[in-house]
């Protein structure tokens, strides 16, 4: 049975029971002891909400109520459940890593009911008031209950309030240190040379010298780092975490495995270390583009914009051919609706990585903006030119269709 068969038909709260519910009397602490809780809130990519439990017993269908308008909301009650804080995310960091798998998704939070007949569990996620969904349970099975939007991926028509930054757009892994070449000379460290043993003669053949790189610690470090760049490439942050301090036990000045930590940490959204890893790096290397341009991220996403934008104006004085930290500062001068600067950044961004697709659907939504529409056509083409199948590709389609059967109207 596929994912989208519904397994139960879809419940519907009445807004009088919504009211109502305040005036229940608590749940017994019988009940309250059988409760199941969710550990663990996320998206799949059907944009489906995918809610898990902590215990694999069935969980009770729940009521899944759809309020549209001006304030409009999901709002979805899990009766004989509870919410378990310290395992699910945070409501602002929930919504931001929602939100990147759900593009119509607001802000999401949730609450334990008081005074529900029932241990309680409610999720509220809003969304814009222009977005129609139709929500309902598609799966439930041991330890989890999926809820599904619509049958078809939800499209919006708006492009998104703020612009993504580089470390969440297509060619995000354009900022990760390529790997060292292990035979060449590893970077120094900041400790005092230790003088080298005297050898033999007879001890300097090739044989011996290749022992003694295999022991170099120094080299040794770039192996593991090496390997570490290998496994972040492929997505195993977790494993690529344990290579880079690997690397780092090895030799302690590898700024580079610093500042890829820090890239990591951005991924997984955990700002403060992501920041600590590289202030790390630039402690070691104080001129280094590309750290300056991993601390704008997080300084963004934690809302400090000026701070980021400060990062990002470094990163390109360092380096000036820096295409991500030239888009990032894009989307915080558009951001501050200063869209000269905007077109002025993205533009040196794709002339120093044509792969920067998300560059181009930003400045054909601004020259959109600004009724330039042969000029807005032309980004989006160039935008669909790089990648077809990206998180900007449908809503660039679109607007390149109704600006294209606008132009044919004036003929």
């Amino acid at each position: 049975m596929s994912r989208t068969q519904k397994f139960f038909p879809s419940t519907c709260l009445a807004l009088a029971g919504l009211a109502g519910l305040t005036f229940m009397q608590p749940a017994s602490a019988a009940e309250s002891a059988q409760t199941l809780p969710i550990k663990k809130i996320s998206a799949d990519a059907s944009q489906e909400l995918v809610i898990e439990f902590a215990a694999k017993s069935f969980p009770t269908a729940p009521q899944v109520l759809d309020l549209p308008g001006p304030n409009h909301r999901v709002v979805i009650d899990f009766t004989d459940a509870s919410v378990d804080k310290g395992a699910v995310q945070s409501a602002e960091e929930l919504s931001k890593t929602l939100a990147s798998s759900i593009p119509f998704i607001k802000a999401v939070r949730y609450s334990e009911l008081e005074n529900a007949p029932k241990p309680t569990a409610r999720l509220v996620i809003d969304l814009p008031e222009s977005v129609k969904v139709k929500p309902r349970v598609v799966k439930l099975e041991e330890g989890m209950v999926v809820i599904g939007f619509s049958d078809q991926p939800i499209q919006t028509s708006q492009a998104p309030a703020e612009p993504p930054s580089a470390e969440t757009a297509s060619n995000a892994e354009s900022n990760l240190r390529p790997a060292m070449p292990e035979e060449t000379k590893a970077p120094e460290t900041t400790e005092a040379a230790q003088p080298a043993e005297k050898t033999p003669a007879a001890a300097t053949g090739t044989d011996d010298k290749k022992a003694a790189a295999d022991t170099n610690p120094k080299l040794e470090s770039v192996k593991l780092y090496n390997k570490a760049v290998q496994l972040h490439l492929a997505g195993k942050l977790s494993e690529a975490i344990i290579a880079y301090k690997e690397a780092l036990e090895s030799n302690k000045a590898l700024a580079e495995a610093h500042s890829n930590l820090g890239l990591i940490y951005n991924q997984q959204h955990n700002y403060a270390q992501a920041l600590s890893e590289f202030r790390k790096a630039l402690a070691i290397n104080p001129k280094d583009a590309i750290t300056y341009n991993g601390i704008g991220a997080a300084l963004r996403a934690e809302h400090d914009l000026q701070g980021a934008i400060k990062n990002w104006q470094t990163a390109v004085s360092l380096d000036a051919k820096l295409a991500t930290a030239h888009y990032n500062l894009g989307t915080a001068y558009e951001i501050q609706k200063d869209y000269e600067k905007s077109m002025a950044s993205y533009r040196a961004a794709v002339k120093n990585d044509y792969r920067l697709g998300e560059a181009y659907y930003r400045m054909g939504l601004i020259m959109e903006r600004k009724n330039r529409s042969e000029e807005a056509a032309e980004q989006f083409k160039e935008a669909l030119k790089v990648s077809g199948d990206s998180e900007y590709s449908e809503d660039a389609r679109q607007r390149l269709v109704y600006l294209q059967g606008k132009k044919g109207k004036t003929q």
